[in-house]
């Protein structure tokens, strides 16, 4: 018997192997799923980002207060100054160039990179003059030192590194949302009272990094929806969670 295959059996063993195409219904299924599990994870990897760039930021604080810690080790304990437009200043105000005035700090020399000086969640590219926002140079600072914390009020700044009675307790420095860019003193708020004077930053998960002068640094969430509105210095939030909480820090009882 011949068993050889005809010309249309051929034909049709090849039909059976070919590929089938996928439909336009099939293919709008496969889109949606895939834009289905995007929408799930994309705000888990904006979120893990934001975590990441608090996690630089610490890095980044703990380079700064150990510096701090450095210079006072190597002046007989002085503290640098917080303000910026004293002779010791950690950096500077003074100098139209921004750059220039990190490096004219008296920090600089133990941190050798002006990158560490501006937080990564630091998007600001405008300046807020209490009324309008307008354009502004790119900001190389976002970090402030307490008044408390080496500045110059008599009676009240704590100038020598000694001079800490709680010093796991007692902020030195954080980053500072100043509308103007960086700022041109040092971080103040009422030790008492239902006023801020200056405000803690809200760009990492609306929470802020604060460096102690235990130099350890520590992530703080914001508990007063209020203080992510804040846009201009002497704002009132009597009874604000977070206000008590930065009064109780900048200057222990």
């Amino acid at each position: 018997m011949n068993t050889t295959p005809t010309h249309l059996e051929t034909y049709s063993c090849a039909g059976r192997d070919s590929h089938r195409a996928f439909t336009l219904i099939e293919l709008l299924v496969v889109v949606a799923i895939i834009a289905l599990l995007i929408a799930i994870l994309l705000p888990s990897l904006t979120k893990a980002r934001a975590i990441a760039r608090i996690t630089a930021c610490s890095s980044q604080q703990r380079q700064i207060i150990i510096a701090w810690a450095m210079y006072a080790q190597d002046n007989k304990q002085e503290l640098v100054g917080a303000e910026t437009s004293v002779a010791n200043a950690w950096a500077r105000s003074s100098n139209p160039d921004k750059l220039q005035n990190i490096l004219d700090g008296k920090l600089y020399k133990y941190i050798g990179q002006t990158s560490v000086y501006k937080c990564p969640s630091d998007r600001r590219n405008m300046s807020f003059n209490g009324t309008t926002y307008v354009p502004c140079p790119p900001y190389y600072r976002s970090y402030s030192f307490s008044e408390y914390a080496g500045g110059d009020t008599p009676h009240f700044s704590i100038t020598r590194i000694t001079g800490f009675k709680q010093p796991a307790r007692t902020m030195v420095f954080l980053g500072d949302q100043d509308p103007r860019g960086s700022n041109t003193g040092s971080w103040v708020i009422p030790a008492t009272g239902g006023n801020w004077t200056d405000w803690p930053a809200t760009w990492h998960l609306d929470g802020v990094n604060i460096g102690f002068a235990d130099t350890h640094v520590e992530y703080y969430k914001h508990r007063d929806p209020f203080t992510m509105e804040i846009t201009w210095f002497f704002t009132p939030a009597p009874g604000s969670a977070d206000l008590l909480y930065f009064q109780s820090i900048y200057c222990p009882k």
